[in-house]
């Protein structure tokens, strides 16, 4: 046991100490005021304890004012063992082998008590080493396994109860309590296997489903024309006379006319020739009087008038319809169409459905083939119609108050309806 401090010197307050005449027994306590070196003194105590040079060797001693500050050097005495030195921050030796230190101070509560005012586990561990004493210490270390097993085997069963609720299983302890399949292991794991491939086939067909629902259908890429209303109208404009100006003033000046010997010149005189009228009729020779002023305001009517306003009119119509198409033909985007449709039949890779594409995609280039010869035919048919149109409408505008001969669009509309 240590039976006496031989020195202390160059640690906190202890400059150069010596204690040979203090003899210790089983149980000492040190006791003085404040500042006065019991916690220096119990931190050399636990530095030979527990062998760590540590505790201490920051505590060097500050010299007094004009002093050198001696070496930290510490000599502890025991019976029948060497003497203990603390030198060049080491023990040398340390503790006596078969001798032990136990140190009761404010450190040794913090360690084992509460550090502060928190008491942890640390705490707890260590207190209760030190009530049940060396010969517990077995047994504790035992319930200290036991209960880390225990631990373990709480994380076990939470991991596995999270895993079960995964698979949809919310009451763990119904399910541990339930009745054990009959199956064999093997068993359940080829069928679990077959609902996994069944899932995943299921899973393709829907994403199949859904890729399908996405994707654009084929545009149609044939051309509707109609060219009823524009040929009726063309061949409308084209029939129209001069008799059809005014009605009312036409029966008047055409009784007038039945009595003429010489009506070539009538129509064109008609129509151009009332400011020349003086008081007798150009044709017949009676006199403009009485009733005869009846027949000069039909002729105004019919002719300067009514006559004036057809031949503008018609003339603008005829003008109109020049600059009208019959039909438009844009290949380009027929062809773009296409290409866009060849391009949505290449976006089916499914395997259940590629060799109907690999069927369906000449089907569609022959389609495509037969309408792009219609539409050739077609756009021949009234590539030859268009001159004949053009010269017939610009016929009408020369002389607007005589028919024309209306076009035969017949040969067109049957390419139409080819094509639709």
């Amino acid at each position: 046991m240590l039976r006496r401090i031989r020195k202390i010197e160059g640690i906190g307050s202890y400059h150069s100490a010596r204690a040979g005449n203090t003899q210790f027994s089983d149980v000492n306590i040190i006791y003085g005021e404040n500042r006065n070196g019991k916690s220096t003194l119990c931190d050399i105590f636990y530095s030979l304890a527990s062998n760590n040079p540590e505790l201490i060797k920051d505590r060097k001693a500050i010299p007094r004012q004009g002093a050198v500050a001696n070496a930290m050097k510490v000599e502890f005495q025991f019976d029948n063992a060497p003497i203990s030195v603390f030198a060049d921050e080491t023990w040398a030796p340390g503790l006596p082998a078969d001798c032990e230190l136990h140190i009761f101070d404010h450190n040794f509560i913090h360690r084992n008590v509460m550090s502060g005012t928190v008491n942890n586990r640390e705490n707890s561990e260590n207190i209760s080493n030190f009530i049940l004493g060396e010969e517990n210490t077995e047994r504790f270390e035992a319930l200290r396994a036991e209960k880390e097993a225990l631990a373990n085997i709480n994380v076990s069963l939470r991991t596995a109860k999270a895993a079960l609720e995964v698979c949809g299983i919310t009451d763990v302890a119904t399910f541990v309590a339930s009745e054990l399949p009959t199956e064999s292991i093997e068993e359940l794991n080829i069928a679990i296997a077959a609902s996994i491939a069944e899932q995943e086939s299921l899973t393709v067909q829907i994403s199949s489903v859904t890729q399908s629902k996405a994707r654009k259908n084929l545009k149609d890429i044939s051309t509707t024309f109609d060219i009823t209303a524009t040929s009726d109208e063309i061949n409308e404009c084209l029939a129209t006379s001069m008799e059809e100006a005014h009605t009312d003033a036409k029966v008047l000046v055409q009784a007038h006319m039945e009595h003429l010997k010489e009506q070539n010149g009538f129509k064109g005189w008609a129509s151009s020739g009332l400011t020349h009228l003086d008081e007798n009729c150009p044709f017949c020779g009676q006199e403009l009087q009485g009733d005869s002023l009846e027949l000069i305001e039909s002729y105004k009517v019919a002719f300067n008038e009514a006559f004036s306003n057809f031949l503008k009119e018609t003339k603008a119509s005829a003008t109109q319809l020049l600059t009208k198409q019959l039909i438009t033909i844009d290949e380009q985007a027929i062809n773009r169409i296409h290409e866009e449709n060849k391009g949505i039949l290449e976006l089916y890779p499914e395997q259940s459905v590629t060799e109907q594409i690999g069927e369906l995609i000449p089907l569609v280039e022959d389609m495509y083939d037969v309408v792009k010869g219609s539409i050739e035919q077609l756009s021949k048919k009234h590539n030859e119609l268009k001159p004949q149109v053009f010269e017939l409408l610009n016929v009408k505008i020369e002389t607007a108050y005589d028919p024309v001969e209306v076009i035969d669009f017949s040969p067109l509309q049957s390419a139409i309806v080819v094509v639709q």
